[in-house]
C-alpha cells in the first residue's frame, strides 16, 4: 500500500498526485490519500477535482491534534517513509520507487514535488462545477494568449518579472496579431487593473471574492485560473512560480517565462 501526502500550494499537489497515481498503477498498489487542510490550500479534493481511478481513499484532515495523532500512528505503521528530502535523493539517485512500492511493505510518501515519471495531468479532471466556469470563458485556443503574473506571496517572481515586461510582451503579440486577447491570472488586483487600462478590450479575467488561501473559495478561483491559462495558445508566466509551469504542462502547450536574466538587466549595476 502507498499512502502518500501531496503537501504545498494547488500546483505542488497537482504534480505529487500524479506521480502517486501513476506510481500505484505500475507497481499495482493500493493507494491511499492524505489530503491536509492547510494556510496554503484550505479545500477539498472533491471540490477541485472528480475522483481519480486508482485511488482507493482520500483521508482529509486538519492542521490540528487529530492530524499530529495521525503522524504519530504513521511513523508508527510505516517501515518506509519518504519526506521531501528523501524524495529528492531518490530521484537525484535514479532510485527504484516501483521495486519500493512492490516490496510489500508499507511506504509513506510526503512531499510537494512530482517524482515519478513525467507530470501526467490527465490523469486528474476537473471538479464540473469548475470546469463549467471555465468553459463559460469561451476561450479561443488560436488567439489567445495567456498571462500569469506572480505578486504576493512570491518575492522572487515579483523581483525578476516585472509588469513592464509583461506589457512589452503583449504590446509585439498585438503588433503582430491585432486580433490577439489575453486571459489574465494574477494574484494581484492592481496588475490586473493596469492591464485592462492598458490593452481596453483585450483582457479576460476570472472575477475573485478573496485572494486568501485558507477560504476554499479562493482555491476553486485558482483552478479556474490555472486551466483557463491552459486552454490558451501560449502562456507568459512568470518566473520561479510552479502555476506558470502547472499550467503550460497541462496541456502540453508552450510557456515563455518573462524575466529579467540578472542584475544587470534589472538595472542595479
Amino acid at each position: 500500500m502507498i499512502l502518500c501526502e501531496p503537501s504545498g500550494g494547488l500546483c505542488n499537489r497537482m504534480r505529487t498526485l500524479v506521480s502517486a497515481i501513476a506510481l500505484a498503477g505500475d507497481a499495482d498498489a493500493v493507494l491511499r490519500v492524505v489530503w491536509k487542510a492547510d494556510v496554503r490550500l484550505s479545500c477539498r479534493f472533491e471540490d477541485l477535482f472528480e475522483w481519480p481511478p486508482g485511488l482507493a481513499s482520500i483521508h482529509h484532515v486538519g492542521d490540528g491534534f487529530f492530524y499530529r495523532v495521525a503522524n504519530y500512528v504513521v511513523c508508527k505503521c510505516f517501515p518506509n517513509r519518504l519526506e521531501q528530502v528523501d524524495v529528492e535523493a531518490m530521484n537525484k539517485a535514479g532510485s527504484d520507487f516501483v521495486g519500493l512500492a512492490r516490496s510489500g511493505h508499507r511506504v509513506f510518501i510526503r512531499t510537494h514535488s512530482g517524482f515519478y515519471r513525467d507530470n501526467d495531468f490527465s490523469l486528474l479532471h476537473l471538479a464540473s462545477g469548475i470546469l463549467n466556469v471555465v468553459k463559460g470563458y469561451g476561450i479561443e485556443r488560436s488567439k489567445t494568449i495567456g498571462v500569469h503574473i506572480r505578486r504576493t506571496d512570491n518575492k522572487i517572481s515579483a523581483t525578476y518579472s516585472p509588469t513592464k515586461l509583461f506589457l512589452s510582451a503583449m504590446e509585439t503579440e498585438l503588433e503582430h496579431a491585432p486580433e490577439t486577447v489575453f486571459f489574465v491570472a494574477t494574484d494581484s488586483p492592481q496588475e490586473e487593473e493596469c492591464l485592462k487600462v492598458a490593452f481596453p478590450g483585450k483582457i479576460i479575467t476570472h472575477r475573485k471574492s478573496t485572494y486568501d488561501r485558507t477560504d476554499p473559495q479562493a482555491i476553486r478561483d485558482a483552478a479556474v485560473d490555472l486551466y483557463a491559462l491552459a486552454s490558451c495558445r501560449k502562456i507568459f508566466g512568470s518566473y520561479w512560480s510552479s502555476f506558470s509551469d502547472t499550467a503550460a504542462a497541462i496541456y502540453g502547450i508552450p510557456l515563455q517565462i518573462l524575466r529579467y536574466s540578472d542584475e544587470t538587466d534589472m538595472g542595479y549595476v
